[in-house]
């Protein structure tokens, strides 16, 4: 019986596999004539988001789809289709059932840690997924003032409570390795369900320490524990060019200094060492794009370049950006497609040696008792 099953499944994904070839090759023939116009007129492209209906992240998207449609030669209709079960389900959708068609894309986080790490629930392959373009949020880590009124104070501090969601997560990673590095004496609690949820309990007291991506350290932290005196931000942790140079993030965070630039007050000297640099690597393959969109494998290149095109074109407009600044508070920076294919070709180039050493800082503090 199990073999009869297993030939099944086998001769089931045989199927698949020459469908969506056909499909793709059919696809590509049909596009390649055709005007841009003609391509997208009356037609309704989805965009998944594997974020819950009225989240941060689905508010951002709509928002920007508002003004997507627009650009897009055409103008097709643009709906939402909010995914249950997270952003690895999302992704998987695309990549396994999704037609390369153009009228089917994610628009979400996104995070390579999984595939880099052989997660078997995240059955997509980023690599081989067309990179639309990619907005920023990038992060800093704050604390209660009862622990740091001034940041330099935070190497002194003992048992210092630092609360995240996941060990994985890439906010808990960019806090946690600041820490270490400096040699912070801290305790980490993870496991709350999302950021606010951890700004909440800071503002309870459970925990002391926070690293948050900048919308909602905006809307939440600086104007109700920063603003009154009750805490201070740390440092940011900076964007990094694909050839590995620090960006200077002052247009974004004002008087906020980067994590390496506090490093050096504090310690006298540039960071280095293994941690160090599996930080940078991380700043550019993890931290670099929190809302983008890809598209599903074998999507043809004339398709892609419509919507690579339209996306610049969106971030480019006042009105969006006016919408954007309005939400939360800045702009975000832009990650364009060359950048972004970029940072996602880093999945193919790491060392296993880097690897192992993401892996075990993950597991060691998932062995402990939080």
């Amino acid at each position: 019986m199990y073999r009869k099953i297993a030939m099944s499944r086998a001769s089931a994904a045989a199927a698949a596999a020459i469908a969506a070839a056909v499909a793709g090759l059919a696809l590509s023939g049909a596009t390649s004539g055709v005007s841009a116009a003609d391509y997208y007129e009356g037609k309704t492209v989805t965009v998944i988001i594997g974020r819950p209906a009225g989240s941060g992240n689905d508010l951002a998207v709509r928002s920007f789809m508002n003004y997507w449609t627009n650009y897009i030669p055409g103008k097709p209709t643009m709906i939402a289709k909010n995914v249950a079960g997270g952003g690895k389900v999302a992704f998987n959708q695309i990549y396994e059932r999704s037609a390369p068609d153009g009228l089917t894309l994610v628009f979400q986080p996104y995070d390579p840690i999984p595939q880099i790490l052989g997660d078997k629930g995240l059955k997509a392959d980023f690599t081989k997924m067309p990179f639309v373009g990619g907005l920023q949020n990038p992060s800093l880590t704050y604390v209660s003032a009862e622990v740091a009124k001034k940041r330099e104070d935070i190497v002194k501090a003992k048992g210092v409570l630092y609360g995240g969601q996941r060990p994985h997560n890439r906010f808990d990673l960019f806090g946690r390795m600041g820490f270490d590095m400096l040699g912070v004496d801290y305790r980490y609690s993870t496991g709350f369900p999302g950021s606010v949820k951890v700004f909440q309990a800071l503002q309870r007291g459970e925990i002391q320490v926070q690293t948050v991506g900048y919308n909602v350290y905006q809307r939440h932290a600086a104007p109700k524990m920063v603003e009154t005196g009750k805490a201070t931000p740390l440092w940011y942790h900076p964007s990094v060019t694909l050839d590995g140079k620090f960006v200077d993030m002052k247009g974004t965070f004002g008087d906020i200094p980067s994590f390496p630039t506090v490093y050096k007050q504090i310690k006298g000297s540039e960071p280095s060492g293994e941690l160090f640099e599996l930080y940078k690597w991380m700043l550019a393959a993890v931290n670099g794009m929190s809302y983008s969109v890809f598209l599903p494998p074998k999507t043809p290149d004339n398709v892609v370049g419509i919507l690579r095109t339209s996306f610049d074109k969106v971030t480019k407009d006042p009105g969006y950006l006016a919408d954007e600044r309005k939400m939360f508070d800045f702009n975000l920076p832009v990650i364009d497609a060359k950048t972004g294919s970029g940072f996602v070709n880093m999945i193919n180039t790491v060392s296993q040696e880097r690897v192992k050493f993401l892996a075990t800082y993950i597991d060691k503090v998932k062995e402990k008792k939080q």
